[in-house]
């Protein structure tokens, strides 16, 4: 539910972001795909040094089934992130949050309990 107590319909929002995704040139998504490849090589080590640095509970969240960030990226994380806790949700893709929000919510609380956040 969102602030108004009104159930959220997350089948509408995966719906704008399809068609976003379809109309959106093509030539445009690759652009940006480069721009943050080219940029994440070019500072992966500071980033590794930082992220290895971090000294707070960190959840990972990722799908099984992400094509678009496979789940390996995500393990490299957990093992740079000290504290970090690693979730992998089974039957999901990209849009893990859209397509399993309630596993993914309960997660989140769970962490934040856990940790007492």
């Amino acid at each position: 539910t969102d602030e108004n107590n009104e159930v959220i319909n997350f089948s509408n929002n995966y719906s704008l972001l399809s068609r976003l995704f379809h109309h959106t040139p093509l030539k445009c998504i690759f652009k940006c795909l480069d721009t943050v490849h080219e940029y994440s090589e070019k500072h992966r080590k500071d980033t590794e040094k930082i992220l290895h640095s971090l000294n707070i509970p960190v959840l990972i969240i990722t799908a099984l089934e992400d094509s678009i960030i496979p789940t390996k990226f995500s393990e490299e994380l957990h093992n740079i992130i000290k504290n970090s806790k690693l979730k992998v949700i089974k039957d999901a893709h990209h849009l893990v949050q859209v397509e399993k929000p309630e596993e993914v919510s309960a997660n989140i609380l769970y962490f934040l309990k856990a940790n007492n956040i």
